[in-house]
């Protein structure tokens, strides 16, 4: 079993020094992140719609740091709505709304969620709604709501160029809505349909990670 564990270690120091020498060690592209700015203010600029945007606190970061993002749901219709935070199941698909990370890591392809699903999930609460007043934002992560289970240290220590984004969606598809709206009443069956049908996706960043 050792033996086998060594020869797991010794396999990936060589790709990844393989990966290195190879020249998939790179940096943010000159004018990518201005290119990523723009793409961020034209969609803030949209109206008459409910948009997304994905931000980073900053481009740069030291492997195993896990990266500062801010997400916001921005509201540009002239109406109030009601709108869901990432819930106990969310993340990984299991119930609306589906509220996910994309994380594209160099060599290892897309991050996956380090929780594990349970067969019980948290009942839906009058509480768990929020009202977004016209031209407001919303961030689908704030304290109250279930945390992506992606952003953990060991899906950052590879050094190299990470591509993100963010996908929300509160349309029923696949019966989630039947299967897992459990613990309602008339009041919260008030405030779902308040919801708008939506199915958004942001804008894409790139973030680096050094040693």
């Amino acid at each position: 079993m050792l033996k086998l564990v060594v020869k797991m270690v010794l396999f990936l120091i060589t790709a990844i020094c393989l990966w290195v020498l190879s020249g998939n060690f790179r940096s943010i592209p000159k004018g990518g992140v201005s290119n990523e700015n723009i793409e961020i203010t034209k969609i803030e600029s949209l109206e008459d719609t409910i948009v997304c945007v994905l931000k980073s606190n900053k481009n740069q970061y030291k492997v195993g740091e896990v990266p500062d993002l801010s997400i916001e749901i921005i509201n540009k219709t002239d109406s109030t709505i009601q709108l869901l935070g990432s819930l106990d199941g969310s993340d990984l698909g299991l119930r609306l709304p589906i509220s996910q990370l994309n994380i594209q890591r160099p060599i290892l392809g897309y991050a996956e969620a380090s929780t594990f699903f349970c067969t019980t999930l948290n009942g839906l609460r009058e509480r768990d709604f929020q009202a977004v007043s016209s031209h407001a934002r919303f961030n689908p992560y704030n304290e109250g709501y279930f945390q992506s289970g992606k952003l953990v240290e060991d899906n950052f220590w590879l050094p190299g160029l990470y591509k993100i984004s963010y996908y929300y969606s509160t349309l029923d598809d696949d019966g989630l809505l039947k299967e897992y709206k459990v613990g309602t009443n008339d009041r919260i069956d008030s405030l779902w349909n308040q919801m708008p049908k939506i199915e958004l996706k942001s804008n894409t960043i790139t973030i680096e990670y050094n040693f």
